[in-house]
């Protein structure tokens, strides 16, 4: 398999765009009208680096698509081999790749831990500094820079912990100083309530349509994601700091959060990653417990996610594999258990309106003020959202079943032992029942319309305990159901060790898979 993390044909755009771009440049010193270019201390005029967009907007067609990682390599490192697996979405399933390394059994080769961190960092940032050189981070631009940048960095922090942020600048993003993952939430949100500021007012620009794979230039739209991803981090450090999450949280929401399925953050990239690491690569499959959550509820998202499965007399649609199981037959494995439901072509998804009714429903628990509905009505618009989403009809009866709950698993093709349900949360609302069970139903639900992203999920099962999840089919390394953080890349140890050591005495322990992170008080 090619495991090359960067996109030949992106990077030799990017070199060819640098290159016009240089050109460009020793033109205007030529030019009558630019001459202020030459000029010592000038800044390049903000309205001539805006105009048709060209001189920052191919910069962003690389941003976007590091800023969550498109690139089905990438994706891979990032998504399927950490965060699908860690929330309990999808299995591993070529376990006789890569010398019997499995991420579920915490056996995993150094690039595994080291590239979702440092392909990040190394693309990405190549082409930020361009931007930030650019733009100076101010205006439309800048503010859309800042957006990326704050998604990608949730995500590195979500998944190590310290990282790199405020040290940072555009002439350097190697080997520099961690930041506790507490100091980088906080700048993180005041980067998106800054960006969202800049943006107050501003629609679609259409010079910028053709470089925006996300919202096509609608930069409204750009506006709502900050504020959601503002609202997400809010949530996930609500048992952390309260006080600052609190009016992180009413901030997003006056400004405005993603509320419609129309405004869903989602990436159009040449081939969905997800794709290809589920059918041209074949590693990746359903779990067993997504499958027994969506077979318990009698869930019709079932056949939205996942396709049916091609074993025999297996008594359902959908059959995942165990957490930490190894395939007895790693051919069959990989043509047997259900794969993905997802085309080449289909939009690759970063944040949805679900994920936002969902952390306001939690919110109103916490007190607060996030919006007129009640916990119950969010909680319930969450579900219909999702429904919406997938194209799995009504959800008045899912949403009025009050008995059917996870259901006990069992592998047709004897990959690992069956396992009772762990869970019994039922769907429907009880408006009697306790916080902490009226968290665990939110929670449970927000994970099923979180799917597929599994950062997302792997974050909220970590942060919330729930759902509750099968332990390993294996015995593990650590006595954990998910691991609590990825170790720091083995590259960082060697290459800045000064900043890594500060980075692993801003952990509360080890730098090991068992430590939690700063916002997990489970």
């Amino acid at each position: 398999m090619n495991m090359i993390l960067h996109n030949n044909k992106l990077w030799k755009n990017a070199k060819t765009i640098t290159t016009v771009l240089v050109g460009i440049f020793m033109l205007s010193a030529c030019t009558k009208g630019f001459d202020e270019i030459n000029r010592p201390g000038e800044k390049i005029d903000r309205e001539m680096l805006e105009r048709d967009g060209y001189l920052t907007g191919s910069f962003f067609k690389q941003l976007t698509a590091y800023s969550y990682p498109a690139q089905e390599n990438l994706f891979q490192h990032f998504e399927s081999l950490v965060g699908g697996i860690y929330a309990h979405y999808g299995m591993f399933t070529a376990t006789g790749w890569y010398a019997g390394h499995n991420p579920a059994t915490y056996n995993m080769p150094e690039s595994w831990i080291s590239e979702p961190f440092s392909a990040s960092m190394r693309e990405f940032y190549k082409e930020w500094k361009n931007v930030a050189d650019l733009t100076q981070l101010q205006g439309i631009d800048g503010a859309w820079a800042i957006i990326l940048r704050a998604q990608m960095v949730q995500r590195l922090t979500d998944a190590y912990g310290p990282q790199p942020y405020s040290q940072i600048s555009a002439l350097n993003h190697e080997n520099t100083a961690y930041d506790s993952q507490e100091q980088v939430y906080k700048e993180i949100i005041n980067d998106l309530t800054q960006a969202s500021d800049m943006l107050a007012g501003i629609g679609a620009v259409s010079s910028m349509a053709d470089y925006d794979d996300v919202y096509a230039g609608d930069f409204s739209k750009w506006r709502k994601f900050a504020n959601s991803l503002k609202l997400r981090m809010a949530i996930r450090m609500s048992a952390a700091d309260p006080a600052f999450a609190q009016k992180a949280a009413e901030e997003a929401i006056q400004a405005g959060v993603i509320e419609k399925n129309e405004d869903n953050a989602a990436i159009q990239y040449p081939k969905n990653p997800l794709y290809v690491v589920s059918y041209p690569y074949k590693d990746y499959c359903a779990s067993a417990d997504i499958d027994a959550f969506l077979l318990g509820y009698k869930d019709p998202r079932a056949e939205k996610f996942f396709v049916k499965s091609n074993i025999e007399n297996a008594g359902r649609t959908v059959v995942g594999i165990r957490f930490g199981a190894k395939p007895v037959d790693d051919a069959k494995a990989k043509d047997l258990y259900s794969r993905f439901n997802v085309a080449q072509t289909d939009r690759l998804l970063w944040l949805p309106a679900a994920e936002m009714a969902f952390a306001r429903a939690e919110a109103k628990l916490l007190g607060w003020n996030v919006g007129t509905f009640s916990a119950k009505e969010y909680y319930e618009e969450g579900i219909r959202l999702s429904f919406e989403q997938w194209g799995a009809g009504d959800a008045d009866a899912y949403l009025n079943d009050e008995a059917s709950t996870q259901a006990d698993y069992t592998d047709p093709a004897n990959s690992a032992p069956a396992i009772s349900a762990v869970s019994k949360i039922t769907i429907k609302w009880q408006e009697g029942d306790s916080d902490e069970l009226k968290r665990e139903r939110i929670a449970t639900q927000k994970w099923l319309a979180l799917f597929p992203l599994g950062m997302e999920g792997w974050s909220e099962v970590r942060r919330t305990g729930y759902p509750k999840l099968f332990k390993s089919a294996t015995t593990q390394l650590y006595n954990l159901v998910t691991p609590n953080r990825l170790p720091f890349p083995p590259t960082e140890r060697k290459n800045n060790l000064t900043h890594y050591n500060d980075a692993v005495s801003k952990l509360n322990g080890a730098d090991n898979f068992e430590t939690k992170l700063w916002w997990n008080k489970k």
